[in-house]
């Protein structure tokens, strides 16, 4: 896996290969994800996606929103794992608040369990299937991202310094229909 910094105005003008960021499978749609200016560390731990942007809300933060190619099958395992994750967090705060209420320390004990076990699919577990990235200045920075969509990129850069139409109209043409 690879990095590469993305222009927001690229990513907003869909300026990218088509290619999902995390396979290098032909792209079959669109992740709206939001991008924070954030440490590099805190990227480590937070993979991009509605859960991170949930926590960094809290704190109040805004970031920006950008749209990355994504494949049906990444999508899916995406999701999946959000779900999992954030199912494992909410059951394992519920069984952790109850134990400790009722005094009951199995409960509690299987409560810190599921918790510790849906913040480690939350971070680990998501960084493994999905990218992660921040804002650097007005680009993106990706980790994680397929060596072919990195030389995708390299190419449309190629070609739109050529000629700027030629890279839009590439880069469109090769979308599939609807």
């Amino acid at each position: 896996m690879r990095d590469v910094v993305l222009s927001v105005p690229d990513l907003c003008a869909r300026r990218v290969p088509d290619l999902d960021v995390k396979s290098g499978q032909r792209m079959t749609g669109w992740a709206t994800v939001e991008v924070f200016d954030l440490p590099r560390w805190a990227t480590l731990v937070l993979p991009l996606g509605p859960l991170s942007s949930a926590v960094l809300r809290i704190t109040r933060r805004r970031g920006v929103l950008v749209e990355l190619p994504v494949a049906r099958v990444t999508s899916r395992r995406r999701r999946v794992a959000e779900v999992v994750a954030g199912t494992g967090v909410v059951a394992g705060l519920l069984a952790l608040v109850e134990g400790l209420v009722r005094g009951r320390g199995s409960l509690a004990g299987v409560g810190a369990a599921l918790l510790v076990a849906g913040v480690l699919v939350a971070t680990a577990g998501l960084s493994r299937l999905w990218v992660r990235g921040r804002l650097e200045g007005t680009g993106v920075h990706l980790w994680g991202v397929h060596r072919a969509f990195v030389d995708g990129v390299s190419f449309v850069r190629q070609v739109g310094r050529s000629s700027p139409d030629a890279a839009a109209s590439l880069v469109r043409s090769s979308l599939p229909p609807g």
